[in-house]
């Protein structure tokens, strides 16, 4: 039996989290049965036949001393099975991962109780100094969980499984290291408490009298992906990555860029919805944010059936106030020559024109363009 390989058994409220066992195997196949979910597309688990089969590779694992596979129960009843794996005792380092989740137990508070009761064990009990999570790269709704739990991304890793539909496929790798474990606690204890936990950058939310801006997620992209259908012209010449976009998945992968350039504190997607409605009616990014330099960039594009009532100018003005509640010195645009109305809405909230970089910008149909750069000093720099 080597360092983390040791049986464990240990529960929060009505979860209990134990080593999976061969009389788990059938019922846990049974629960764990989904057609349509992501294990079903790439580990084969789309029959309870074959989920026995997964589970019955994780026991084998455990026989050859490479994991620890785990089942959790919610009052009793399997919930999910998850392992600890890729252990290193000389550099106290292990995996937290291979995770499946019962359908009737996603979207509730139950992965992440079983994430704060693994890193526990792990931090506490063997005295890991690292844990390291990884995810397919076009596992999205993973990806979004992880950087949820305060995960910090490492980069992509390829050719990091052998799977039968993709002879290279990437995955994403994420770590907790020994330093950072008490924030991370404390973060996991408010959101299984479903508190919100605090963001160390930008809000989540930018409230004003018409409006409010939201950090953008996975449950957007159909939304999104509409809005970029409605104003697809104007998005060819300004926003040609969206202007491009016609399927969901591209959204979906879009919309998990930006989640991870948010948890690095360098860019930030909000989506801007009418408080009334709720309709979205325009999204902005805060792209390329330099702490250091106290510099960032804004892109940003309104409703076509929307403007001309001062919503552009709110959804802009809620951005600057929050850069400026953080000493964002600098903040520039990229508008193009010919886009009057973006540029009238730059003047309108401070922004100065500065020059023109010609030929520096592409549209969806491949043109070059001249673009107008625009900047606006904060007050308080």
């Amino acid at each position: 039996m080597t360092w983390a390989t040791e049986n464990f058994t240990t529960s929060s409220g009505n979860i209990t989290l134990r080593p999976l066992e061969e009389r788990d195997i059938p019922i846990a196949a049974l629960a764990l049965q989904d057609p349509g979910g992501w294990a079903t597309r790439h580990w084969g688990t789309e029959t309870p036949a074959k989920s026995e089969l997964f589970l019955r590779k994780q026991l084998d694992s455990k026989a050859r001393g490479e994991s620890l596979p785990l089942v959790y129960l919610v009052d009793g009843e399997i919930a999910g099975v998850t392992s600890l794996h890729n252990f290193s005792e000389r550099r106290l380092c292990l995996e937290i991962g291979i995770t499946l989740v019962s359908p009737k137990f996603r979207r509730s508070r139950v992965n992440t109780e079983i994430k704060r009761m693994l890193f526990t064990h792990a931090f506490e009990a063997l005295r890991a100094v690292r844990v390291e999570l990884r995810v397919d790269a076009l596992n999205y709704a993973s990806q979004a969980a992880v950087l949820r739990l305060g995960a910090r991304f490492e980069g992509k890793i390829k050719h990091w499984v052998v799977r039968g539909d993709d002879t290279s496929p990437e995955g994403m790798l994420y770590s907790v290291v020994k330093a950072e474990w008490p924030a991370i606690k404390e973060r996991l204890r408010l959101l299984c408490a479903n508190e919100p936990a605090p963001s160390p950058f930008l809000a989540r939310e930018l409230r004003g009298p018409n409006l409010t801006l939201t950090l953008s997620k996975l449950a957007d992209a159909s939304e999104l992906l509409d809005l970029a259908a409605r104003n697809r012209k104007s998005l060819e010449d300004s926003f040609p990555q969206l202007g491009r976009m016609s399927e969901l998945i591209q959204m979906q992968a879009y919309i998990a860029e930006r989640a991870h350039t948010a948890a690095s504190g360098c860019g930030f997607h909000y989506l801007a919805r009418k408080n009334n409605s709720k309709a979205l009616i325009g999204h902005l990014q805060v792209k390329n944010l330099d702490w250091k330099m106290r510099s960032t960039e804004l892109g940003y594009l309104l409703d076509s059936d929307f403007r001309g009532q001062g919503l552009g100018r709110e959804m802009l003005e809620l951005t600057l106030a929050e850069l400026d509640r953080h000493s964002i010195a600098r903040i520039t645009a990229r508008v193009l020559p010919e886009n009057a109305p973006s540029l009238g809405l730059a003047r309108a909230v401070g922004f100065r024109e500065e020059g023109l970089l010609r030929s520096e910008h592409i549209t969806t149909k491949g043109e070059r363009r001249d673009v107008m750069i625009l900047s606006r000093l904060s007050p308080i720099a």
